[in-house]
């Protein structure tokens, strides 16, 4: 009996510090609260754990980004994960309803804001994943429901042709604008376009231009696109995107807005 006794308490001592010695290999690397503080997220990596190999290599291409690895949600009362995301969840049929994006730790590394105990902002960027043109959407994620609602997109249309024009697309406080750059005129227009015309508008079709398939700019805004912005400009930049806020280059003075109100 006594043998018995003293190979059992052998035994929780030996998990026990498995489970430290586990826990202290663990990286926490960010830390947020939800407003009432019932819940905490905590986003580390692990060096010795293979699982979190499992990310796009181009992630890296930056060599000031930090590898992040599991994206948890911890219930503080009951001091219990009660969400959880791994780069292997990737290829789980079981979570897949819940994944927030087709890269899972996109949440991690795009992470914003706790808005609630429910719901997550955080910020996409196509770049992580090598793409040339400029892409980055920012979504309102519930973590218990699964729904995902875009809050903000920013898109650069992809042309080739001509090297003195931009076009770029922005959604944002439910509004889609147009931003147009022509530089042989030196001028830059923003067309505002209702949601309910860009949701009704055909596909395969631009909402903003009605003649974005020809071959020689400048491009036009077709007649029912409100007009909110039209200036000489020698430059067009989108300089920096952290939420809320967006920087704008225009005629290499900074504009700084706001995305949860109107642009123009």
């Amino acid at each position: 009996m006594i043998k018995y006794k003293v190979i059992s308490l052998f035994c929780i001592l030996l998990m026990n510090c498995k489970d430290n010695n586990s826990y202290s290999s663990e990286n926490i690397i960010e830390k947020h609260y939800s407003n009432d503080n019932k819940f905490r997220i905590e986003i580390s990596d692990i060096k010795t754990d293979p699982v979190c190999e499992q990310q796009p290599p181009s992630l890296f291409d930056n060599p000031k980004r930090i590898r992040l690895c599991f994206f948890r949600i911890i219930d503080t009362e009951k001091n219990i994960v009660v969400y959880e995301i791994s780069p292997s969840d990737e290829f789980s049929k079981k979570n897949k309803k819940c994944l927030p994006s087709s890269f899972p730790l996109a949440i991690a590394y795009g992470f914003d804001k706790f808005l609630d105990h429910e719901n997550i902002i955080f910020t996409e960027n196509y770049s992580w994943y090598a793409a040339d043109d400029t892409n980055i959407t920012t979504y309102k994620f519930n973590w218990k429901t699964c729904e995902k609602i875009k809050i903000f997109n920013l898109t650069e249309e992809h042309i080739t042709r001509y090297g003195n024009e931009k076009i770029f697309n922005l959604f944002a406080n439910n509004s889609y604008y147009a931003f147009y750059f022509f530089g042989e005129n030196k001028t830059i227009s923003v067309g505002k376009l209702p949601k309910e015309l860009h949701e009704n508008f055909p596909k395969n079709q631009d909402p903003f231009f009605s003649n974005i398939t020809e071959e020689k700019p400048p491009y036009l805004f077709r007649e029912n696109i409100n007009i909110v912005f039209d200036n000489e400009s020698n430059s067009l930049n989108f300089d920096n995107y952290k939420y809320p806020f967006l920087q704008i280059e225009i005629n290499k003075e900074i504009k700084k807005f706001d995305i949860r109100k109107d642009l123009f």
